[in-house]
């Protein structure tokens, strides 16, 4: 029977230097693959989490049907999401990256498009001419703010 082999690291095995130990830089990658070196920093964990959470609560939204109680209900969730998400960029500006506010921005333009087509939906009565059209927009508007918030998550 072979020896096991100490799986723990020792001393002398350390290295300062590799890219996973703290005080590294990371590499972000903004829309136009342009490489940006920044130090890794509580605002920017956070808005990659605000991000992720996002993408999960328009993941969520994309599940129901738009002109529905139950998407009204997943809009609500979204409003504290993208509430907090714009929070979280305007502490990265303040914070001096701008970069990573402008990508946030993004999701929260794509948001506010779709909040406006939503409630243009939402203030047409059943059957009222122009409804179903409302609704489209706004089922249309939701879908391109699940491809935005997709193309967040491959700028972290």
């Amino acid at each position: 029977m072979a020896a096991k082999k100490n799986s723990k690291a020792k001393k002398e095995d350390y290295d300062p230097n590799a890219p996973h130990e703290a005080g590294m830089k990371i590499d972000v990658k903004d829309g136009n693959d342009h490489q940006m070196s920044k130090d890794f920093t509580v605002e920017r964990i956070t808005a990659a989490t605000m991000v992720t959470l996002a993408c999960n609560t328009v993941a969520q939204a994309l599940n129901t049907e738009e002109g529905t109680p139950s998407r009204n209900a997943t809009v609500r969730m979204c409003n504290k999401t993208f509430g907090d998400m714009r929070k979280s960029a305007e502490t990265c500006r303040k914070a001096g990256d701008d970069f990573v506010a402008d990508v946030l921005g993004r999701g929260i333009a794509a948001y506010e498009d779709y909040i406006a087509k939503h409630e243009a939906s939402e203030s047409m009565k059943a059957g009222e001419p122009g409804r179903a059209n409302a609704i489209r927009d706004a089922s249309d508007a939701m879908e391109h703010l699940a491809d935005v918030m997709n193309d967040l998550l491959r700028a972290f």
